[in-house]
């Protein structure tokens, strides 16, 4: 990835393959339908680029009252979900070249609350009152087998709401579909070519 003083949202590669991956997923019929799926909708990559930087990556949570506790707050199981889904997207998107495209499995995942996410009512689409913004940061850089991941929820006029800590272990580097280099893409081609042939001298036989 470029340097912190050339980093451009416009342009970082990291940043269009994570808004690739997380529209396929919401756009698939046959996507992801695990724990966590029914809060795909909820969650976008920011639009404005100055939320993000070279090492910080930022998704809106929209919460609705589906997510929310007896107590009218957003639930805390929830909020964990939230964290772990943005960081791990995250780190898929953006470090998938350093074999982090598989996201890795969970270590630990760590998180304080730090004040009630109340759930307005709402109209329209765009921004709104209810909008919580999810920063997520590698820290201290991403290694071969191991990285801590910073989660920070806070509102657009910046007062915080949740941390978290989330530390993943990489077991087997698995690459975003697609991204396998041209030797891949040449021995499926040959595969494809072999099994044609096959067939036609079956044909004729």
């Amino acid at each position: 990835m470029s340097s912190p003083s050339s980093f451009n949202a416009k342009t970082d590669v990291g940043l269009k393959r994570l808004s690739f991956l997380m529209k396929g997923w919401k756009d698939s019929k046959g996507g992801y339908i695990g724990w966590g799926h029914d809060l795909l909708p909820s969650l976008s990559l920011a639009v404005d680029e100055t939320l993000h930087t070279e090492n910080i990556t930022t998704f809106v949570f929209k919460p609705t009252v589906h997510h929310c506790n007896g107590m009218g707050t957003v639930h805390g199981g929830c909020i964990s979900t939230v964290f772990d889904a943005c960081t791990s997207v995250a780190l898929m998107g953006r470090y998938s070249d350093a074999k982090w495209g598989g996201g890795g499995v969970s270590r630990g995942l760590n998180v304080t609350y730090l004040k009630g996410i109340i759930v307005k009512d709402e109209i329209g689409e765009g921004e709104g009152e209810n909008d919580v913004l999810v920063e997520c940061e590698v820290v201290g850089g991403v290694g071969k087998r191991n990285v801590v991941l910073r989660g920070t929820m806070k509102r657009r006029n910046g007062q915080v709401l949740a941390i978290c800590e989330h530390s993943k272990v990489n077991i087997v580097g698995v690459e975003l579909p697609g991204s396998g280099g041209k030797k891949e893409i040449k021995k499926e081609k040959e595969k494809d070519g072999k099994e044609k042939g096959g067939k036609e001298k079956e044909a004729k036989l």
